[in-house]
């Protein structure tokens, strides 16, 4: 293991001092936990409400996987479609489609009010094939996506060698509705448009423990107590620290990426390979940022919330892709390099909504590596449920009630 440099979005994304939130007060209607994308809607969105809101986030705001992902918005489901439906159903998996593309609107819309300058685009994303059985899903999604309604193009051999440089693929599919985004820039657009609508945003606070105080939630947290009404559990790969009950249900996973120097301009699109084990899109500028290789480590990554180290076997092979697959950037040189974690479910979809056995608190977390088609508006919904109101849209397949057990 070697230490983990810092994000290339959290380097390059300029210079940020947050709103200062004053003392921390002894109560609020609504108490956030975590500073990432969901936490941050969260308090933007309960605070549009008319809500008294607090946020701690136990590091610096946007410091977690927010700021540390791939930089893709791709709707749809975490897995592909065709075994989303096998294992959910079609409707199921209808209205995961519906709640990411509520997503990308909701974020487009944003960008579009609030003129934040973050680089989202929506060139489209290829998944790309290097096996038989990848092009066999492939035509399993794409025939289950055109019973759906949802444009996707079939790419042979040939289109693939000529849109990506590579004669590696030996096929693809394209979705056009795919994007791509400067992560931390939006979400610090979002800290600034949630302090501005009054929420309270603080960093370096952490939360200790959520417990029932008659009709209020007593919140114990590193810098004292204070109360709230409801508690938003917006943590995503460290919610399991306090809510025990779901320690396998949460499961954190650390993934890697790296970020080379400025290389010939060869895709605007983005680019997935490999059943989604390794991600890729180019900068305006020529840099290319470049996630995956889990596989690589023994334990791929599981069960592990610290972001301050990088796998040298992940290491190596996201050193060694992008060389080995496109002739251009051999002797590429890699400018950044680091880690961020992710947070896995036992069926690949998020909880969003009231945590069973526990009046009062919320969930939105458990991502499965796909939080940016599904953070902004989870962050929101779940919100809106705090305070009582009906979410602006919901998906029946992301309920925390599916893994109540006895213990819950």
């Amino acid at each position: 293991m070697t230490e983990s440099t810092t994000s290339f979005w959290l380097d390059r994304a300029g210079s940020w001092q947050p709103q200062d939130p004053g003392a921390l007060p002894a109560r609020t209607d609504v108490l956030v936990i975590g500073g990432g994308m969901t936490g941050l809607r969260a308090a933007q969105r309960a605070a549009t409400l008319g809500a008294q809101v607090v946020l701690l986030e136990q590091r610096m705001l946007v410091g977690g996987a927010t700021g540390r992902n791939g930089g893709h918005v791709v709707a749809g489901p975490s897995d592909s479609t065709s075994a989303t439906v096998r294992l959910l159903g079609m409707e199921a998996a209808r209205e995961i489609w519906d709640f990411t593309f509520q997503t990308v609107n909701a974020m487009r819309e944003f960008v579009a009010e609030e003129n934040v300058d973050c680089d989202l685009k929506f060139a489209g994303t290829a998944q790309l094939a290097f096996a038989e059985h990848e092009l066999a899903g492939f035509e399993a999604d794409a025939a289950v996506l055109q019973t759906m309604g949802i444009a996707v193009q079939q790419w042979s051999r040939a289109e693939c060698a000529a849109r990506t440089h590579s004669d590696a693929f030996i096929g693809g599919l394209f979705y056009p509705h795919g994007g791509q985004l400067w992560p931390a820039k939006l979400a610090r657009a979002v800290a600034v448009a949630a302090a501005r609508s009054g929420a309270r945003l603080y960093s370096g606070v952490q939360v200790q423990a959520v417990s029932a105080d008659g009709s209020m939630l007593q919140v114990q947290t590193s810098a004292g107590a204070l109360q709230a009404k409801a508690v938003i559990h917006a943590s995503n790969g460290w919610a399991r620290r306090l809510l025990p009950e779901l320690h396998d249900v949460l499961v954190p996973t650390r993934g890697q990426a790296l970020a080379t120097a400025p290389a010939e301009f060869m895709w605007d699109f983005g680019l997935v390979a490999n059943d989604g084990y390794e991600y890729w899109r180019q900068m305006a500028d020529g840099r290319i940022v470049l996630g995956g290789m889990r596989w690589r480590s023994a334990d791929m990554g599981r069960d592990c919330d610290d972001d301050t180290q990088l796998d040298a076997e992940t290491a190596a092979g996201l050193r060694a892709f992008l060389p080995a697959h496109f002739a251009k950037l051999a002797g590429l040189a890699v400018e950044y390099e680091w880690s961020g974690v992710m947070c896995y479910t036992p069926d690949g979809q998020p909880l969003v909504g009231a945590l069973p056995g526990r009046p009062g608190e919320y969930i939105a977390a458990g991502y499965t590596g796909h939080g940016m088609p599904l953070a902004f508006m989870a962050g929101c919904c779940v919100a809106e449920l705090a305070l009582g109101a009906l979410p602006t849209i919901m998906a029946s397949a992301f309920s925390p009630k599916r893994f109540t057990t006895g213990t819950l």
